[in-house]
């Protein structure tokens, strides 16, 4: 068990939980919005005249789509981790089979950072920009955020128990970096779904060399430069 992720495990007990959860979240979302976007404006609104049973029944089956998937890539990388348990046992590990773990690994996060922002579609019900509270605009903008993160942390997350290509310090100053640029863009006034945007461009002028040199890195390890993909695995 030390060779499975204590992340993997604990995102796939969450996504259960979130799973179970489902119902209420978005009866919750629905609800927060009839109260802080409707009723202010229309006090003798009525929820059913807004929002159909089978509107909220469509949202609520899209989320429990996207965390069933969700759910699913976890299993498939905690199998993975006893896949190269079992690899990384050889006395001489086969670097193409580490490496087909390595790209399988680095797809399942890459779809589990793109379903992840899908949820925007629930929570951001039709709000405009004034409506939000700085607390909102922090929600929605972390959602986007996660996905502008992916490019330094699938990496970092897909390389474990094979070989150090990217450094946690640097991963960290990039995620830290990018987060108080967009608390300060969002303090400004700039939008939510802007803020991350740019946060994320200023972020990586310091990390790209760095990011690039660990790409090398990766080539030079499973020695795959300048090779086609049927040549690699």
């Amino acid at each position: 068990m030390k060779n499975i992720s204590v992340i993997n495990i604990l995102c796939l007990i969450v996504s259960i939980g979130i799973l179970f959860s489902v119902d209420p979240v978005v009866n919750w979302v629905f609800q927060h919005h009839f109260e802080k976007n409707i009723l202010p404006f229309s006090p003798h609104a009525e929820f059913e005249m807004y929002f159909s049973e089978s509107r909220i029944s469509y949202d609520r089956n899209f989320m429990y789509g996207i965390w069933g998937f969700i759910l699913s890539l976890f299993l498939l990388l905690i199998f993975l981790d006893f896949r190269l348990s079992y690899i990384n046992d050889s006395n001489s590990p086969d670097r193409k089979r580490q490496l087909s773990i390595f790209m399988l690994r680095v797809f399942a996060y890459a779809f589990i950072f793109v379903a992840f922002p899908m949820n925007l579609l629930i929570f951001d019900k039709g709000s405009s920009a004034e409506m939000l509270s700085f607390s909102d605009k922090m929600i929605l903008s972390s959602f986007i955020l996660v996905m502008l993160n992916a490019g330094s942390l699938i990496p970092y997350l897909s390389q474990r128990n094979i070989a150090q290509f990217f450094k946690l310090k640097d991963v960290l100053i990039y995620n830290i970096g990018m987060i108080v640029c967009m608390l300060v863009l969002l303090y400004l006034g700039v939008s939510q779904y802007v803020a991350p945007a740019i946060a994320g461009l200023l972020s990586s002028f310091g990390f790209l060399k760095k990011m690039l040199d660990a790409w090398n890195h990766i080539d030079e390890y499973f020695d795959i430069k300048g090779k086609r993909i049927y040549e690699m695995f």
